[in-house]
């Protein structure tokens, strides 16, 4: 199963900079920067569940799943 980040489009709706957010979830660059691309799978929940908190938006909202290609 894939997942596709929406952290990005997220922040930018919320006018939220990687700087800030690493600042309210109290992570690391590495963990947003992982959260904010296809390696979002590798996340463990507590730390989407920081991003998600910072954001005020809820986890399932981070990521969309991606249909199996054939």
């Amino acid at each position: 199963m894939r997942f596709s980040s929406n952290l990005k489009k997220i922040m930018h709706n919320k006018h939220m900079s990687y700087e800030k957010l690493q600042g309210f979830a109290q992570i690391s660059p590495q963990s947003v920067a992982r959260a904010s691309d296809h390696r979002i799978s590798t996340c463990t929940l507590k730390i989407l569940g920081k991003i998600a908190a910072a954001l005020d938006v809820q986890v399932k909202d981070l990521f969309d799943e991606v249909p199996p290609q054939n």
